[in-house]
């Protein structure tokens, strides 16, 4: 579908009522309905849990309504109720979907009734009324969730090959999984892609910790995919269980489990963004205990006790997971697969909307009455909903190329990550840090220049230093390598809405009128440029399509705002050919 509009609903643990949830809807197609929404005791029981998380007895219609229901009185206040309705309402017959975000903000301190569940545990998922029945099996409403009020991850901008680690491993000590059956679809699904050299995937068989971090070191890659099993045990000499993957131990064939902790550390400075873990409860919080254990500080459970949870929201700089809340039966896991990465890369769809197209299959294969496609979950940070945006280039780069645009990636990921802790400093810090800062900005602007130089041929839009209240002039440019007239030129370009004021544009050096634009809403224009070269070939050089004015508010506090192109098209010789899009960065003081 592509296009949708967001409904966060926020909720949290009531201090001041014990046992009861604060409900706020945070974003919203209706702004006038956002807000606090009450509070709720929740009504799914411990025993609706234990129900998913059985293999048995299943499909249940009835019975997966019933809990259905129950999630949607647990955290659908009759104010967050309206909203959503409202919500749907407007949206119904446009072609806009709307994204339903679970936030999931603070932890109970301790269960006093052990027939509740904690906020962590909730399947959202499963989420059902009589009017929309399952909304996750709907591509127009697909369900995630979220630990940040706001998106704060912008698309990992991925110049082609993707790159994909699958690590698969089956101790002897567990039960023995599809190996080669997961592995064989995996190949499958992405087939074409690999033939056309836009995905890379590579395995590692009965992965071992030392492995797998081997492996990522020797390229960049973008995608961690685990094949196996995960859960909740004691590990180590820690007394209470942690969430756990079943690696294979070195040298044997026995499980050697690994902590989400561990996994995060694995992949900090690493390039990956999105990991997939079919793996036996991988997604679960850790299960309740009595209070005394949760009392007993770093030894208690405690939130984002999940695999899942603690990579996205721990140090790893990881995007998105899509993981298992339950045990999903391996021939689930094998379509869950299969389906997924048909998809992944498609451009319309943002990984949501992938997860309820695979979602779909495991209806069709279990039927709707069966929990497992309420088993896949989705937790990410993304903005825009991509946890990608694939550089169309003119040709695969070369191997030294490639890993020099992967080192400079991971230093501006790291003087961006830099940049926003001292822009969070308060104000009489400020000036202390000021010398700084802006060694730091002329760091980020020389990298950039770096990384737009490597790419053959590239539409870009270059950004600047300007300061609050004042107005920016962003520079459009074309680098063109073999000679022909260039004819339209047209992008979609975003930008912050909420920092930047679209003011118009200027033609360039070499064209002769402005680019024509039209607002396409907060944060967003179309841009074209007709007949750009004026007949005349063009090659061997960069040349200045125009500029794009923006005017930064007064109030707007100093920060970096991305701005974006894609969906680039440019003519040339009467063909349409890819034009590696290259962003700007504006650097507000």
């Amino acid at each position: 579908m592509g296009v949708h509009e967001e409904f966060r609903l926020v909720v949290s643990p009531d201090v001041a009522n014990q046992g009861q949830w604060l409900v706020t809807v945070d974003e919203c197609p209706v702004p006038g309905l956002a807000g606090p929404k009450g509070s709720v005791a929740p009504t799914l029981t411990r025993a609706n849990l234990d129900m998913l998380r059985s293999r048995d007895g299943w499909p249940n219609p009835a019975g997966l309504q019933q809990i259905g229901k129950a999630v949607w009185q647990s955290i659908l206040t009759a104010g967050a109720e309206a909203a959503l309705t409202a919500s749907r309402y407007q949206l119904a017959g446009g072609q806009h979907g709307l994204r339903f975000v679970l936030v999931l903000q603070g932890q109970e301190s301790e269960i006093v009734d052990p027939t509740k569940i904690r906020l962590s545990e909730l399947p959202v998922e499963a989420l059902y009324s009589d009017v929309d029945q399952f909304l996750a099996t709907d591509i127009t409403t697909p369900i995630s969730r979220s630990f940040q009020w706001k998106p704060d991850r912008p698309p990992q901008r991925v110049v082609r090959p993707l790159r994909v680690l699958v690590a698969i491993a089956s101790p002897s000590d567990k039960p023995r999984a599809k190996i080669d059956s997961e592995k064989a679809v995996i190949q499958a699904a992405l087939s074409d892609l690999i033939e056309a050299r836009a995905v890379e995937v590579e395995f590692v068989v009965q992965a071992t910790r030392a492995a797998v971090a081997a492996q990522l070191r020797t390229k960049p890659y973008h995608v961690l995919h685990f094949v196996g099993h995960g859960g909740f045990d004691v590990v180590g000499d820690v007394d209470a269980p942690r969430a756990h993957l079943c690696f294979v131990r070195p040298g044997s064939d026995l499980s050697d489990p690994t902590d989400a902790e561990t996994l995060s550390v694995m992949l900090r400075n690493s390039s990956v963004r999105l990991v997939v873990i079919t793996a036996c409860s991988s997604a679960a919080p850790a299960p309740a205990v009595h209070s005394s254990l949760l009392d007993a500080g770093p030894l208690g459970t405690r939130a984002f006790d999940g695999v899942a949870q603690r990579t996205v929201a721990g140090v790893s700089g990881v995007s998105a997971a899509v993981a298992m809340q339950f045990d999903l039966e391996d021939a689930g896991a094998v379509e869950f697969s299969k389906v997924f990465y048909e998809n992944l890369l498609e451009p319309d769809l943002a990984l949501d909307e992938v997860v309820t197209m695979a979602r779909r299959a495991l209806v069709v294969q279990f039927q709707v009455g069966h929990r497992a496609w309420v088993t896949p979950t989705v937790y990410w940070r993304c903005e825009g909903g991509k946890v990608f945006e694939i550089e169309p280039s003119t040709g695969p780069l070369d191997a030294a190329t490639l890993e020099e645009l992967s080192g400079i990636d991971a230093q501006l990921s790291v003087y961006r990550q830099h940049l926003d802790k001292i822009t969070a400093q308060p104000a009489d810090v400020q000036p202390l840090v000021a010398d700084l800062r802006m060694d730091w900005i002329a760091q980020v602007e020389q990298l950039l220049a770096l990384r737009a130089g490597l790419f053959g041929e590239s539409l870009r839009i270059s950004g600047t230093r300007v300061a609050a209240g004042q107005e920016v002039r962003c520079r459009l440019s074309l680098r063109v390598v073999p000679p022909g007239p260039i004819g339209q030129i047209q992008f979609r370009l975003e930008y912050p809405g909420d920092k930047a004021i679209f003011a118009g544009s200027e033609a360039g050096a070499d064209v002769m009128m402005p680019p024509a634009t039209a607002v396409l809403g907060d944060g967003a224009l179309h841009v074209v440029l007709a007949n750009a070269s004026g007949g005349q070939r063009w090659g061997g050089q960069e040349y200045e399509l125009g500029f794009l004015r923006f005017k930064v508010p007064p109030t707007v506090a100093p920060s970096l705002a991305d701005v974006r192109l894609s969906a680039a098209e440019v003519i040339r010789d009467g063909q349409q050919l890819p034009f590696t899009p290259v962003d700007g960065l504006l650097f507000i003081e």
